[in-house]
């Protein structure tokens, strides 16, 4: 960043997803090209154990609730002390400790990180939180965030986007499949792999409807599917009850998704909502092609019938007819694998925190 000024980060959330990672990314790279970097977190959060075990720069309070003042009043004195230049919020209950901060600083700044495909509320606080003259920015990680961002916030020079992007520091060659042996998966097997929380957005529930579909045709098909989350027990179970438990593989969270992803031939992605899926990203890396849903900003960063296959939001039939396609067709699944990977130079850690620094630099000058 141009000035010595910095920005302090606020994430509230106890748990550990896609956003977390991208808050994480961007931290550790803007100290990374010796910027002035901050990261706020809950008390017992997962984010907390990230920065302890990684040595990052952190505080960390007991936030209670969205209106914790005392939380949001701690934020404030360490950002007039420290002469913070702005506060980023990335998650909704973290706007509101941002805006009552802003009682008692008045000259720092606010940008808001918008990371899920869905309309903000018409409640008249929700519509203040965004449009409220003390935002200075809302970032959406998706033009189709942005879309409905607008309706929202209609001045466009009060908005931003900018993709999430992946690390791929660590990541292993295509080829490396150590896990098969373990996961019980025969040389012949091809893998439709997954990595999402067991959650009624990511739509566990269509993947097992057209996985009932493809092993009627094909019974030398595996489903990997990492991650946990409420509705793990409920859809093992309807796994059961549905005689899929032999082609079925249920790993609960990874923290090292990447031996994963090149055991995956498929990535399968049937989610009902989602910002951008940095999984598929992830999956993209490793050459994979992908079946997922035309939703958010997924068909941002697939093709459909380039790099991969797009279906309609719950449709079990067209998925299952997209996994047969593919799991059927050596040739057309490195096909889309290659041209997938060709585009992940628009979804990279150093362009996500690139274009932050320069929206930083913007705002100071306003």
């Amino acid at each position: 960043m141009d000035s010595e000024q910095g920005i302090l980060h606020i994430d509230s959330e106890k748990g550990y997803r896609g956003g977390q990672r991208q808050v994480l990314l961007l931290h550790q790279g803007l100290l990374a090209k010796g910027g002035k970097s901050h990261l706020v977190v809950r008390k017992g959060s997962a984010l907390e154990e990230y920065c302890v075990l990684n040595k990052l720069p952190f505080s960390s309070y007991s936030i209670r609730t969205s209106f914790d003042l005392v939380a949001a009043y701690r934020i404030a004195r360490k950002a007039r002390r420290e002469g913070y230049q702005a506060l980023h919020a990335h998650a909704p209950n973290a706007i509101v400790l941002c805006l009552m901060a802003k009682l008692f600083v008045r000259s720092v700044r606010i940008v808001v990180t918008r990371r899920v495909f869905l309309p903000i509320k018409k409640k008249w606080f929700s519509r203040f939180k965004y449009n409220g003259p003390w935002i200075t920015k809302v970032v959406s990680i998706s033009k189709s965030i942005d879309k409905l961002v607008a309706k929202t916030v209609p001045d466009s020079d009060r908005r931003a986007v900018i993709y999430d992007g992946i690390d791929t520091e660590g990541y292993v060659s295509v080829g490396n499949r150590p896990l098969r042996d373990e996961l019980g998966i025969f040389p012949k097997d091809t893998v439709v792999g997954t990595i999402a929380a067991f959650t009624q957005e990511k739509d566990y529930k269509t993947l097992v409807q057209a996985a009932i579909k493809v092993v009627k045709q094909n019974r030398d098909v595996v489903f990997v599917c990492c991650g946990d989350g409420d509705q793990r027990d409920e859809i093992e179970a309807l796994v059961q009850e549905s005689g899929l438990g032999s082609f079925f593989r249920f790993t609960g969270f990874v923290a090292n998704i990447h031996d994963y992803l090149s055991t995956f031939d498929v990535f399968a992605l049937p989610s009902r909502l989602e910002g951008l899926g940095t999984s598929i990203l992830d999956a993209q890396f490793y050459s994979l092609p992908i079946v997922a849903c035309r939703t958010g900003g997924i068909p941002e960063v697939v093709e459909d019938q380039r790099s991969g296959l797009l279906c309609d939001v719950g449709n079990g039939q067209q998925f299952a007819s997209a996994l047969l396609r593919l799991v059927g067709d050596e040739e057309l699944r490195a096909e889309y694998g290659k041209i997938g990977k060709q585009k992940l130079q628009y979804y990279t850690k150093e362009r996500m925190v690139d274009r932050h620094i320069d929206l930083y630099n913007a705002i100071e000058k306003l």
